[in-house]
């Protein structure tokens, strides 16, 4: 065997389209759904349909773009939290108001 055709070799066949087939579907989406509720059906094939079919059903939230706003927000927001936070603010201890226990004693003026 050192020239010649060899099995198997070349560009495949085109495979035919059933004369059922054609015209009964515009798109191939179509066709995947129309297999996808066939109750005869092979349920493996289904379950194949009907994970590629998915992204074309459900359609992924597009991320938004980043802007210079929302840039300098983030990095604003980056920055507070590690070494050039702020500070907190001091914490005062004096109370200059009645205490509640004082409230319930007996007037000292008279």
């Amino acid at each position: 065997m050192h020239g010649g055709k060899r099995v198997g070799s070349g560009h495949p066949e085109r495979l035919q389209t059933p004369d059922g087939l054609k015209g009964k579907y515009q798109s191939s989406l179509e066709f995947a759904m129309a297999v996808i509720n066939d109750p005869e059906a092979p349920l493996d094939a289904k379950i194949r349909l009907a994970v590629a079919v998915l992204p074309f059903q459900h359609a992924k939230i597009a991320e938004q773009p980043a802007t210079k706003k929302t840039d300098a927000e983030s990095a604003a927001e980056a920055a507070a939290k590690g070494r050039f936070a702020a500070p907190a603010g001091p914490k005062l201890a004096v109370n200059n108001g009645t205490p509640d226990w004082m409230a319930t004693l007996p007037s000292l003026r008279g």
